[in-house]
This record gives C-alpha cells, sequence and structure tokens, in this order.
C-alpha cells in the first residue's frame, strides 16, 4: 500500500431512532464521534441520516427505534427494509425490562419506559422530567421499579393553545418576565406560561420525593427532552440533572441488557 495512502478508519454503530408525536430525532455514536439530527418526519428520513452518518464516516450496523406512533413505526420498518438494515424497536423486539405498577403495563408509553430504564441505570433513584410535546413526570428506582408518574401539556404546547385561543395576547417568547409582579401583558405571559410550567413541575417533583419508597435515597431530579435545557434555565433553583438524549441511551442499554439474556 502507498504510505501516502491514509486509512480511513470506520467504526461500526446503531443507528437510534426516538420517534416522538411530532418529531424524528437520530443519533449515531461511533468512538468519539456523534451525530445528531433532529427534525419534522419527512418521508424518507432515514435516507436523509444514513447519507450524513456515512459523509462523517459512520457505518451503521442496524436501527434502534423508540416509536409512539404506531402507522410512524409501520413507515420506518418498511424503509429500514428498502435500505437493508435490520430494526429493532422497543417494545416489540426490545421487551420492558423494567417491573411496572400499572394494572396493564402493556399501556405504559414506550418512550417513557425507555427513558425510566436509561434513567435507572445511568443515575439510580430519580424523578425524571421529559420536556417534549409532552411533559412527564416519572419516579423509577435504581433496581428498575418504575413507580408511575403524570403526563401533562408540554411547555411549547401550552404556549400554542394559548395563542390559538387568545390571538390578542402578547406571544410567549421562552424567557422569564422581568419583573415582580408582571406590570405587562407580555410579561405576565411570560410568568403564566413559563413560571407556571416550572411551578408545574416543581409541585410534581415534590409529590413523587414526598411518597417515595421508605428506606431509599433520595431520588435525583433528572431531565431530557427537547425543553430541557429551557426547564434548567428557567429554574435554576430546581436543582435538576441534565440529561440530553436519554431515549438514545435507554435504547443502546436495552439492546444490550436483552442481549445478554437472551
Amino acid at each position: 500500500m502507498d504510505p501516502g495512502v491514509a486509512l480511513r478508519v470506520v467504526a461500526m454503530a446503531w443507528l437510534t431512532i426516538d420517534r416522538g408525536n411530532t418529531t424524528l430525532d437520530c443519533r449515531v455514536v461511533s468512538g468519539d464521534k456523534v451525530l445528531r439530527l433532529r427534525f419534522r418526519p419527512p418521508i424518507n428520513g432515514l435516507t436523509r441520516v444514513l447519507d450524513q452518518a456515512s459523509r462523517d464516516g459512520h457505518v451503521v450496523e442496524g436501527l434502534l427505534c423508540c416509536c409512539v406512533v404506531a402507522p410512524a413505526l409501520d413507515d420506518l420498518r418498511r424503509e429500514a427494509s428498502a435500505l437493508g438494515l435490520p430494526l429493532r424497536s422497543a417494545g416489540p423486539e426490545l421487551p420492558c425490562p423494567l417491573r411496572v405498577d400499572y394494572p396493564k403495563p402493556v399501556t405504559l408509553g414506550v418512550d417513557r419506559w425507555v427513558a425510566a430504564f436509561a434513567a435507572s441505570r445511568r443515575f439510580g433513584d430519580t424523578v425524571l422530567i421529559d420536556c417534549g410535546t409532552a411533559v412527564t413526570v416519572d419516579g423509577v428506582t435504581a433496581d428498575g421499579h418504575f413507580l408511575g408518574g403524570t403526563i401533562g401539556a408540554g411547555l411549547g404546547l401550552q404556549a400554542r393553545a394559548l395563542a390559538a385561543a387568545a390571538p390578542a395576547l402578547p406571544q410567549f417568547d421562552r424567557r422569564p418576565p422581568d419583573g415582580w409582579p408582571p406590570n405587562t401583558s407580555l410579561d405576565a405571559v411570560r410568568a403564566g406560561v413559563g413560571l407556571g410550567f416550572v411551578e408545574q413541575v416543581r409541585g410534581l417533583c415534590e409529590r413523587h420525593e414526598a411518597r417515595w419508597p421508605a428506606g431509599r435515597k433520595a431520588p435525583l431530579r433528572v431531565v431530557t427532552g427537547g425543553d430541557a435545557e429551557e426547564l434548567v434555565d428557567l429554574a435554576p433553583d430546581l436543582g435538576l440533572t441534565l440529561a440530553p438524549g436519554l431515549i438514545h441511551d435507554g435504547l443502546l442499554l436495552l439492546e444490550e441488557f436483552c442481549a445478554s439474556n437472551s
């Protein structure tokens, strides 16, 4: 081989897919290189991601998926098959390893338990806040016991709903009010939407913590999801640990767990 020709080192990797209600969030990690693409789900979205991954030197060996929209999962399977790549989805191929206190555990959203599994493995006892289209606040223990939680409208959804129902009001600009009490309509919206969201999360965290299983250490407050950084900025006193991409972490941990227990 010509010594002047550099060898290109390629790393095999899983493409992890978080298909939410409104976004397609994809991540590839190989070695010390990370590719993250997040967008509204178009047709042939995987092709776009894989083309970029190839340009960045990733070699994708398969797809791991967490999908909350059943028709979208069918679309992803068809696209993966056309690309010649295996797809393993949380739920059908990768079952939930947590102990779930629901009367019908199958009704627990796959995104919630995948993120909770990752939080349990990474942080131990956790109150997990996932800020997306919906905001969920769930409890999970270090030994994999999902304690249940809440689902509400996320920050962006609350802002859009107010703007749609009351178009004469200023739109929420994702900033805190300039002072207290708010004395302009814009600051009133900032306080009602932004700080109201903070207090919603704070109250739900405190309810979890007040009813935490006896004899366990106090849970860590962990936040993930598209609006996670904004919540941290709005509420520095909440003591939040930021964990971006927790569902992606959960998919990789779940694949490893299922492989080791097969």
